[in-house]
């Protein structure tokens, strides 16, 4: 059984988006999408998180018109208009409370429900559903969870993450830069417990990273337990919580397609930073074109593919194709074979992730569920670096056993 993930949605959505991203991510991991239906409609979801505020806004606003456009008016009239709408915000404000217990009791039962020796369960929430997890987090302390992916985030921005570094392994919070909908809801914190700006502004604390202004930039890396690359153990960064900003993406934007999903949610999600993950396919694909054009122009980027370092081996890849190769039991490869394997092993690599690759539409078109590969194809490994590298070396041992060259 593979290890549990959850994705949790926000107000006025079924939760289509769940469903989207499923097609990559259920292939590496127990995929639950949650849905709860006491936030669903908008204008009940708006009452029971600020109908509280509307009514205290009211209670006050409405006495003072009436006294200044009718001064005449009884005054104890008034006064049990004002006590009417207090009572009601009082009254409103514990029912909502009470939903929103209700709601991150069912959450915290749904996540703890599949577990059982998978190891810790990971989860992605948009909008309300981060909020939600945050007090499912704050209020159970027996719940654990691997990493905690937020994006247009309504959390107060001083959450104390500090408190869950021993339940927590890693928490990203994605900032869209043209999102809105955080600083709507930074006018609940008087009356929404948590509610906040950290979708706009980031998290702070002592266990917070500062803010990547450009996630294609090469920031601190972030791995899940020990870097085994000497050169990005300067560059990783021990904090729990990452803010990480998306310069053009509103509060929905992460939701198109499955771009984001396949090149930001699943490395991180499977222990790899995206950058040097994406890094890693760009390679590939490019060493596939320049095999179409010069020779040198070939060489050159299989050289520079075999001595670049992704941070998950140790070293250039080169070094982590030979460390693979030594895994293998009963295979000694003869010095002067060496290179000749490993060109065999790059340009098999590099052909059958160029092959997967370019099943999937390009950003920002639609996508074709049809020319994906089905459930349990082998192929969806190939998403997986490690997987990837794994299958190529094991396909060109074969290859050469097969031929005697071994």
């Amino acid at each position: 059984m593979t290890q549990p993930l959850f994705s949790l949605h926000g107000i006025n959505s079924e939760g289509e988006w769940q469903h989207g991203i499923q097609t990559v991510l259920d292939k590496f991991f127990q995929y639950t999408p949650l849905q709860y239906r006491q936030y669903r409609n908008l204008p009940l979801a708006v009452w029971r998180l600020g109908g509280d505020v509307l009514l205290l806004l009211i209670g006050v606003a409405l006495p003072i018109f009436w006294l200044w456009t009718r001064p005449s008016v009884d005054a104890k009239w008034l006064l049990s208009l004002e006590i009417g709408f207090f009572v009601g915000a009082i009254v409103t404000n514990i029912y909502n409370r009470v939903c929103m217990q209700r709601v991150t009791e069912a959450i915290h039962s749904d996540i703890r429900a599949p577990l059982g020796g998978y190891g810790k369960p990971s989860i992605v929430a948009h909008s309300l559903g981060t909020l939600l997890i945050s007090r499912a987090l704050e209020r159970f302390d027996g719940l654990s969870l691997d990493t905690v992916i937020l994006h247009g985030c309504v959390v107060d921005r001083m959450f104390p993450w500090e408190l869950m570094l021993n339940r927590i392994e890693n928490v990203f919070n994605e900032i869209g830069g043209v999102d809105p909908v955080p600083w709507i809801a930074g006018v609940l914190r008087f009356s929404v417990p948590r509610i906040g700006t950290a979708g706009a502004t980031g998290f702070s604390g002592p266990v917070v990273t500062g803010v990547h202004s450009n996630p294609s930039e090469v920031g601190p890396i972030i791995f899940r337990g020990e870097c085994c690359c000497e050169a990005h153990k300067l560059l990783q960064s021990s904090d729990l919580v990452h803010n990480v900003r998306y310069t053009r993406v509103g509060h929905s934007g992460y939701h198109k397609g499955m771009f984001h999903a396949k090149d930001f949610w699943l490395p991180r999600l499977l222990g790899y930073d995206p950058i040097l993950y994406r890094k890693f396919y760009e390679f590939c694909v490019e060493i596939v074109i320049a095999q179409r054009g010069l020779r040198y122009e070939y060489e050159e980027r299989r050289k520079a593919f075999l001595g670049t370092c992704f941070g998950w081996h140790p070293g250039a890849l080169r070094y982590g194709i030979l460390a693979e190769i030594q895994e293998t039991d009963g295979v000694i490869v003869p010095a002067v074979k060496v290179g000749e394997l490993l060109n065999q092993i790059v340009h098999l690599l590099s052909k059958t992730v160029s092959d997967m690759l370019n099943l999937f539409p390009l950003p920002g078109r639609a996508l074709e569920p049809v020319t994906l590969p089905p459930q349990g194809d082998k192929r969806w490994n190939l998403l997986d670096p490690r997987s990837a590298l794994k299958a190529s070396v094991e396909a060109s041992l074969e290859s050469w056993r097969t031929f005697g060259l071994l």
